[in-house]
């Protein structure tokens, strides 16, 4: 069982050049994917911070 016989089984194409261009736009759309994930993260916390501090200022 290689790449190639693993992408038939699923119905991808069986040419390992395809199969392999395939799996690498999968890596590349979850690394991305996740990558966003963490840059939405970043600014939401950035902007609850500066929400915070907004927030004690006022209240001082």
């Amino acid at each position: 069982m290689n790449l190639a016989d693993i992408g038939n089984l699923l119905g991808f194409p069986v040419d390992y050049s395809s199969f392999s261009y395939f799996l690498g736009y999968v890596i590349n759309w979850g690394v991305g994917t996740l990558f966003m994930i963490w840059g939405i993260n970043l600014i939401m916390s950035m902007l609850r911070k500066i929400v915070l501090i907004a927030a004690g200022v006022k209240g001082e």
